[in-house]
Formats: structure tokens, C-alpha cells, sequence
């Protein structure tokens, strides 16, 4: 912490600092600084100074504009700290339960419900070093959004933040976890603007798991790439949605360079697991190069599984591309839709290209058949 911040902080709400300033009535311009040493201060420009240079009621407030800033990258190079200040993008924290343990804490105690919780990633970036597990009752929140530095604002970065898993290739930090980033108890979970990548283990478990009715993720501007995910049980999904009456959308997110073996799986897996509809909206996506296998019943869909049933609606739409998608010993080489015709089911596809996609044929066995629907392959009963 500057000793700027520390002055401003010493006693209750600026007291040692603001003279006759008063909180929501004195213009904030009034009373400036900028946190810096005399000597270096002395070297800046007017234009430095101006764009440095912020009100002081920023460091006894509670963090500006509700977004509260993280960062952990490269060991302890570009660390935040967890403290009672931390969530400014300039003062971040360290860890995500923290930066979510704390805004509640700041509207009253540790158990304050809070509508809605926004995180925000450093433009350092974040590694991600074991599971996060959230869910409504733990996060003390309806809705929790994960979104690059000041996203939504005029100071917002630019491009897309960095969120990097670090498993070390140790298999131990996802024994008994359901997925790197799990919300469960109808969370919803909204991840904006940033880049998921990971470091050069096999993950057994998916990127992003959503259980539980009446559960919400969007994703928007989100962008994967260099996944390989190696489920050791059952096909799994680096998007692994199991939930009913809920809502799945994806806005020009980008999944390239997807390797998925072992039982096989899928970009993004939807499966309805009770009697109700889920509405999945896939805008504007991306779907490149990425390489998968089918699961024991020759299901594939590299990009993109979905059971559609119960009135359950798949809609792609805004010129979303799939080029090479494969899958091997299984049917549908991008997308594969199991329907249930006893019951209403829309899927539609609007504007899309699908190029150079392939489903490989089983050549060890013969049932179940293999090898259909390069591109997309449907199937149900009822």
C-alpha cells in the first residue's frame, strides 16, 4: 500500500484528509493526489500527472464501480494481496473466494447476501491453481460475473483478460471436484471478455461446470484454446452443463485447438437431467480444429452435444463456424443432437458455416454404426 493510501485511510473516511470535503457532496476533483514518491513525481509530464492522478475519496470508498479486481500470475512476480483495501484494479486481490468473501463484507458482514458479485481479472492475468467451487448458499449471491479489468467502463483493457489453469499435472487437485470453475444451487455464472488457456497437463475433468435447476451461464467474448481434456469415467465437456430449466448462452466465444481423448467428450455438452426445458443461444461462435473421440455409444459432436427434449430449444445463430471438427470412432463430426420426438424440441440453425468437418468410422466393431454425419448427425426416439 502507497503512503497515500495509508494517510487517506488512517482514522474513519479520510478524516486526516479532507478538511471540509464531504462524501457525495464535494466535487471528487476537489481533492486529488497521485501515488508516487517526490522524485519520481517531479520527472512526470502535465499529461502523466493528469492521467495518474485520482480523487482521494477512491482509497476510504468502497471499491469503485463494484467491480472487485484479482490478480495471481507467475508465483508471487504479480501478486495482489487479501486485505481490507483489496479490489481496485490498482490494489487487487489475490484470490477469487476472497475478492467474493469480501463484498459481502463490505454491505454488512460475511454472511450479507449480495444480488449480484462482480470479479474482475487483472490485466496481468490469473492463474488458476486449484478447482474453484461456487455455489449460491458459499457465495452468498444470486449471480456471480467474472470479467476482464474494468470491463463495462471507459478504462476498461483492452482485448480480453487471461485466466491460465495450472495443474502441474497433478491429478490429486480434481480428485472430488466437479470442474475447474463448478456453480452449483442455480448460480448464475457470467464470464465476459476473457482468454482460458492451460499449462501442459491432461485435465480429467471439465473447464466450466454448471449443475442444478433454474441455473443460468452466459459467456460472452470468451475464448479457449489449447484445451486437452482426458475424462478417465465417462465423456465430458470442456463447457459440461447438467441441469434443467435453466439457460445456456455463448456470444462470440472461440474454442480452437481442442484435443479431448480417453472417453471422449465434447467442446460444449448439454445434458438434461430432469423433466424440464434448457434454452441453449450459440451467437456468433467459433468452433476450429478441434479433435475428438466417441463415446462407447458412437455419440460425438466434437463442438457441440446437446440432449433436446422436454421442449428444449438449440438455436445457432450470427454466422457461428465450425472448421475441422472430428470426431473418431463415433457420428457427427461437429454436432450431435439426441432428440426426444415424444416431446416438443426446437433446433435451428441460422446462418452458419460448417467446413471441413469429419466423423471417422469404428473400424473395430460394427454396432453401433460409426462414421456418420461429418458435419451434423440427429438422432432420438419417441
Amino acid at each position: 500500500m502507497s503512503k497515500l493510501a495509508e494517510w487517506c485511510r488512517t482514522g474513519t473516511s479520510g478524516e486526516y484528509v479532507k478538511g471540509n470535503y464531504t462524501d457525495g457532496i464535494s466535487n471528487m476533483n476537489e481533492l486529488e493526489g497521485i501515488p508516487i514518491n517526490q522524485s519520481s513525481f517531479k520527472v512526470l509530464s502535465i499529461a502523466q500527472i493528469q492521467n495518474q492522478q485520482r480523487s482521494l475519496e477512491y482509497y476510504w470508498s468502497m471499491t469503485s464501480l463494484s467491480i472487485y479486481h484479482i490478480q495471481n500470475r507467475n508465483g508471487e512476480q504479480y501478486n495482489g494481496s487479501d486485505s481490507q483495501w483489496c479490489g481496485n484494479w490498482d490494489e487487487p486481490c489475490e484470490s477469487i473466494q476472497y475478492a467474493i468473501d469480501l463484498i459481502s463484507i463490505k454491505h454488512g458482514s460475511s454472511i450479507t447476501k449480495v444480488k449480484e458479485k462482480n470479479i474482475g481479472i487483472s490485466q496481468y492475468g490469473y492463474d488458476l491453481t486449484t478447482p474453484l467451487q461456487l455455489s449460491k448458499s458459499g457465495s452468498y449471491t444470486d449471480a456471480l460475473k467474472i470479467m476482464k479489468q474494468m470491463y463495462g467502463t471507459s478504462s476498461e483493457i483492452q482485448g480480453q483478460a487471461e485466466i491460465k489453469i495450472l495443474k502441474n499435472i497433478d491429478n490429486n487437485k480434481e480428485n472430488g471436484k466437479l470442474g475447474w470453475i463448478s456453480a452449483t444451487e442455480g448460480l448464475f455464472l457470467h464470464l465476459y471478455s476473457l482468454n482460458i488457456i492451460m499449462d501442459n497437463s491432461q485435465l480429467l475433468i471439465p473447464i466450466i461446470y454448471i449443475q442444478d435447476s433454474n441455473s443460468l451461464l452466459e459467456l460472452n467474448t470468451i475464448t479457449f484454446s489449447g484445451i486437452k481434456l482426458s475424462p478417465t469415467t465417462e465423456a465430458k465437456g470442456i463447457i459440461h452443463i447438467k441441469y434443467n430449466n435453466s439457460q445456456f448462452i455463448a456470444q462470440s466465444c472461440i474454442f480452437s485447438n481442442i484435443n479431448i481423448s480417453t472417453q471422449g467428450g465434447n467442446a460444449i455438452r448439454i445434458l438434461n437431467s430432469g423433466s424440464y426445458p434448457i434454452t441453449s443461444t450459440i451467437k456468433g461462435c467459433q468452433f476450429n480444429n478441434i479433435n475428438s473421440i466417441g463415446d462407447s455409444n458412437g455419440r460425438g459432436g466434437s463442438a457441440i452435444y446437446m440432449e433436446n427434449k422436454y421442449g428444449s430449444k438449440l438455436i445457432i445463430e450470427e454466422s457461428c463456424q465450425f472448421q475441422k471438427c472430428l470426431i473418431d470412432k463415433g457420428n457427427g463430426g461437429a454436432i450431435y443432437i439426441e432428440i426426444d420426438f415424444a416431446s416438443q424440441f426446437e433446433f435451428k440453425i441460422n446462418n452458419a458455416t460448417i467446413r471441413e468437418c469429419e466423423a471417422k468410422t469404428d473400424i473395430s466393431k460394427d454396432v453401433p454404426p460409426t462414421g456418420y454425419g461429418g458435419g451434423i448427425f440427429l438422432t432420438g426416439s419417441g
